[in-house]
């Protein structure tokens, strides 16, 4: 099996730590994120000093989107501010989006890419 650019840079080993290393990361941002989320509806229940938005959508964008979501869906906090709303289900589709392309880059070699590239160039007529 050929594999992709990326991972023929890369040892067994290293490959394996860099994806292990990712997991974490995003598990542990992840849970940071849901915490963010708890926090924000306690102290608006108190009403003491909230967590800013932009604050709980930074940590949505470094890679916490999926906790977001849960967070704002478990303790049902920001339902109403629609702006929010659109910019936190902005970033969850393109983390998505994202998590759909490295899958495709990893369990798609590249040499089908270069034939249905070369295939579609031949079709068309054009020279690339």
């Amino acid at each position: 099996m050929e594999y992709p650019l990326l991972y023929s840079k890369l040892q067994d080993g290293d490959f394996l730590l860099l994806l292990t290393v990712a997991g974490l990361y995003l598990v542990a941002i992840n849970i940071c994120t849901f915490v963010i989320f708890l926090v924000d509806k306690l102290l608006a229940s108190c009403h003491c000093r909230r967590v800013p938005e932009v604050t709980l959508l930074a940590f949505a964008l470094v890679g916490g989107s999926a906790g977001a979501w849960l967070g704002r869906l478990t303790w049902r906090h920001k339902t109403q501010k629609k702006l929010f709303s659109i910019l936190l289900h902005g970033i969850f589709v393109s983390h998505c989006l994202l998590l759909v392309a490295g899958v495709c880059y990893y369990c798609f070699p590249f040499s089908r890419w270069e034939k249905m590239e070369s295939n579609v160039v031949a079709m068309s007529g054009y020279d690339l």
